[in-house]
């Protein structure tokens, strides 16, 4: 559950700095408005125990 949230995260921070290091000074910090969100819920959902996306099974 937490694999697709990280490899997501990673890709992000990656092209940041990337465009950061090629405009030559840190831009802002859009990665969080995608990371923070999406965290949130994993981390409300992990201490919750709730699962929204498992799919119900007869």
């Amino acid at each position: 559950m937490w694999a697709p949230w990280l490899a997501t995260t990673v890709i992000c921070l990656v092209i940041w700095v990337a465009t950061s290091l090629g405009a030559g000074h840190p831009l802002y910090f859009w990665p969080i408005w995608v990371a923070g969100p999406w965290g949130a819920m994993l981390l409300l959902g992990s201490v919750t125990g709730h699962r929204p996306c498992t799919p119900h099974r007869p």
